[in-house]
């Protein structure tokens, strides 16, 4: 069976010599695919496992496992990795939509969006990482929950850091101790919710 699709490339891993493993985003939720041959300098497809590709992936079902065998760029997202800061938050924000087990178109065009404001709108960073892993927490179930943390003397509404208004917290209007703490805090609702640990947090606090 073939199955085409959008998505975006949250994590790849070298499998044998050649392969790569990719998981992607999709609007059906997060798939794990084969990429063959993509390791090799000439390979066709190697464009289609970079980190953060946004791609159109033709893939092959067999027994619920996943073989990508051909892609299109519907965008180029290349320069998430340009810069570290933008970079490290992408990758938290990758692990969070892995580590929540992301469904739905919702979850699909809010991790688009995210990653362009980024990019294109000058948003925070780190905003950005707090608005979608309180989206993630919210899209799975859970209620808003909003702790201050206990370092932070001045009251916080966070949901200054929810919706749409995290992406809109620009470098030149913002409180980074302020953000980081409260990213801290909420990333710590996520790991108590979801049982885990996000490896990822190293790079931003």
């Amino acid at each position: 069976m073939e199955k085409i699709t959008p998505g975006i490339v949250l994590k790849q891993e070298d499998r044998g010599e050649a392969d790569k493993l990719i998981t992607l985003l999709t609007p059906d939720g997060v798939i794990t695919a084969v990429m063959r041959g993509v390791k090799k300098t000439k390979a066709k497809l190697k464009f289609g496992a970079l980190p953060f590709a946004f791609m159109e992936y033709t893939l092959s079902v067999k027994g619920g496992n996943y073989t990508v065998t051909g892609c299109t760029q519907i965008e180029d997202l290349s320069a998430v990795t340009a810069s570290l800061e933008i970079y490290y938050s992408a990758s938290f924000i990758s692990e969070i939509a892995i580590k929540s087990s992301a469904t739905g178109n919702e979850a699909f065009l809010e991790l688009l969006k995210t990653l362009k404001a980024m990019l294109y709108e000058n948003a925070h960073p780190l905003a950005s990482a707090i608005h979608f892993c309180q989206f993630a927490i919210h899209n799975s179930g859970y209620g808003y929950e909003y702790k201050q943390p206990v370092s932070v003397t001045r009251p916080i509404d966070l949901l200054f850091y929810t919706k749409t208004l995290a992406r809109l917290v620009q470098y030149d209007f913002c409180d980074e101790q302020l953000l980081l703490q409260t990213l801290k805090a909420i990333a710590k609702n996520f790991e108590e919710k979801f049982d885990c640990t996000l490896l990822s947090k190293t790079f931003l606090f």
